[in-house]
């Protein structure tokens, strides 16, 4: 069970019927050549626009190995992997992804997880112990986390499923993860326990709001005193969330915590905040009182 010894399908982008060549999925995994695309990708407001660049997009499929045109009848092997894709749309009380994916990287289940390409979703990856019941297993991890209020596409059940490349600074990857077993079929406590060590609470923590009014929250921003703003990521989470809250008037507060960190540079910080103010990322003020409660 590691990532280092699977080999996927690779295809060149969305419209390729046939992959092109299979590569490695570590590999393919910590691959940052398109990187930057991805950045464009997110700061792309147009609907159609990112659209197209996805699709532009290399892919996979992790889950099976192939012999001509992406298709049940041309499936040759399964690599033993299922995927989960939690997206934005189908989750809108969930409004801060970089804290779900890692909520979701404790779960011991889980083998690798990252943010989505638009970076509004998170996906990721379960050893699975019957690839031959693949659907069985993927029906009983939907349920798994409804338990947690969180709806997986269940487009995912489709064994030869695409997924288009992202990049995560932050993506996880697990040492020793656990295979998950349970099936629908089973008796449902065999998947009813299985997150709990995470989600024991009817709601997740990251959809809560937070109790103070907005002068409180600004108090406590321009109080605090280290840096909260480690890895790019969680900096532009905040820039978002201070931009949506305050508009112009969060910029001196942006300052104020970026300026704990020892890469800080005033004219990288106020492009950075005019890119926020800018594009309608969906970063809530309570996105920023999780990382100050979280220091």
């Amino acid at each position: 069970m590691d990532l280092r010894d699977i080999t996927v399908p690779y295809f060149e982008n969305y419209y390729t019927a046939s992959p092109k060549k299979e590569v490695n999925l570590w590999d393919y995994l910590h691959d940052d050549s398109f990187r930057d695309k991805v950045e464009t990708i997110r700061k792309t407001t147009d609907l159609e626009k990112r659209k197209q660049l996805k699709a532009a997009l290399p892919a996979i499929c992790p889950s099976v190995l192939l012999k001509g045109e992406r298709k049940i009848a041309n499936v040759v092997g399964q690599t033993g992997l299922l995927q989960f894709d939690i997206d934005g749309k189908e989750n809108p009380s969930i409004h801060d992804f970089g804290e779900l994916r890692n909520q979701i990287s404790r779960l011991r289940e889980v083998a690798y997880c990252a943010l989505s390409v638009s970076g509004q979703g998170v996906w990721g990856l379960v050893w699975i112990q019957c690839p031959d019941q693949f659907k069985e297993h993927f029906a009983a991890l939907s349920k798994a986390f409804l338990k947690a209020n969180i709806k997986i596409d269940q487009a995912c059940k489709d064994l030869t499923r695409l997924r288009g490349y992202t990049w995560d600074d932050d993506a996880y990857f697990a040492a020793n993860p656990t295979v998950f077993t349970a099936l629908e079929t089973q008796s449902s406590y065999i998947y009813k326990e299985l997150f709990k060590t995470v989600y024991s609470a009817p709601k997740p923590a990251f959809n809560k709001t937070p109790t103070m009014n907005k002068e409180e929250v600004m108090q406590r921003v321009m109080a605090c005193s280290v840096d909260i703003t480690d890895g790019y990521q969680k900096w532009f989470e905040i820039g978002c969330s201070l931009a949506n809250a305050w508009g112009e008037e969060g910029r001196k507060a942006f300052h104020h915590l970026s300026s704990f960190n020892k890469e800080y540079d005033k004219e990288t910080t106020d492009k950075q905040y005019d890119n926020c103010l800018k594009n309608d990322y969906r970063y809530s003020i309570g996105t920023l009182v999780h990382y100050l409660n979280n220091h």
